[in-house]
């Protein structure tokens, strides 16, 4: 009885260990290598832009000087709950005797409705705020609002691959605009649309971003003086920081 004893003791070793080995193998190969990225992007890119006069033209006469109809200059700093975006023109950048800047600061939050592992959706709200200037050189007068306004919209993404996702938002809104002095006043209706491909580690721990924004505002301020609406498709291509 001791004679098997022994011999059934190696052969349970070698059985429970051939049976724990590859288990734990499995395990191994088998773990999510761990992808690690910054949510915040830096973008770079062109913005075609028409910002046009829609108001009286025949009581205010110059205001269509300031006109624009050019590609310019999309920069843009997106992060969590907080993006920046800036849109410039000048003699250097696209606009020949005039200038143009149109500033957003985004505050937002968005409330999930969808969570699955490849896609996410729901509502988001947001706080906006900024400026938008235009001026001629042919011109003495120039548009120059602030505005603040308040949105809310949808979004949804999607994660095609660990590494590949894609991001999609839209955003309607309402606010008010005063003029930089104070004296003219108004209100501003907003729509915002954007479009993120973002692959993860591209370069190490950077992301790269190929991203889509539609930017929509229309001012109704002071009567017909400084009725304009702009309109801008900024294109940029963004690395995280």
């Amino acid at each position: 009885m001791q004679k098997v004893n022994r011999l059934l003791l190696p052969l349970f070793l070698i059985g429970t260990l051939s049976a724990t080995v590859p288990a734990q193998m499995f395990s191994v190969s088998e773990r999510p290598q761990r992808l690690s990225f910054s949510n915040t992007f830096i973008r770079v890119g062109t913005s075609i832009t028409d910002f046009t006069y829609v108001g009286n033209i025949n009581t205010t006469g110059g205001s269509a000087l300031l006109n624009v109809s050019d590609p310019i200059l999309s920069i843009m700093l997106d992060g969590p709950g907080l993006n920046a975006s800036a849109i410039i023109g000048n003699d250097l950048i696209g606009l020949n005797n005039q200038s143009f800047f149109d500033l957003n600061l985004e505050f937002s939050n968005g409330f999930p409705i969808v969570r699955q592992p490849r896609v996410q959706a729901g509502i988001p709200i947001q706080l906006l705020t900024g400026i938008t200037t235009s001026n001629s050189d042919e011109l003495t007068d120039r548009f120059s609002q602030t505005n603040i306004a308040a949105g809310i919209g949808g979004f949804i993404n999607f994660a095609f691959t660990r590494r590949v996702r894609f991001e999609t938002q839209g955003i309607t809104g309402y606010g008010f605009s005063n003029s930089s002095g104070g004296f003219f006043g108004g209100n501003i209706f907003y729509i915002q649309g954007e479009a993120r491909l973002n692959i993860l580690n591209f370069i190490g721990n950077r992301a790269l971003s190929i991203g889509y924004d539609y930017n929509f505002k229309s001012f109704d301020v002071d009567d017909d003086i400084y009725d304009f609406e702009l309109n801008a498709h900024q294109i940029t291509l963004g690395v995280s920081l």
